[in-house]
């Protein structure tokens, strides 16, 4: 079996507790980035609730967007 030391966070793959942090972490990953996407999605529906549009504006005027269309 290969073991896996990791210095600075103090895991050690070699141990029952390290082999059960380095099982925990992608969970823990997982979790943060749904309480990211949940938060984002959030505060962008709060935004639409307040009529703001979120976005680049567009370059082009919509006269100018309907000419590029018909060439």
């Amino acid at each position: 079996m290969i073991g896996l030391h990791v210095i600075k966070q103090g895991i050690d793959t070699s141990t029952v507790e390290g082999r059960a942090m380095f099982g925990m972490l992608p969970v823990l990953a997982e979790l943060q980035r749904e309480l990211i996407v949940a938060n984002t999605m959030d505060g962008l529906a709060s935004e639409r609730a307040r009529g703001r549009v979120g976005g680049r504006r567009p370059r082009l005027s919509p006269e100018q967007a309907a000419l590029a269309q018909q060439q």
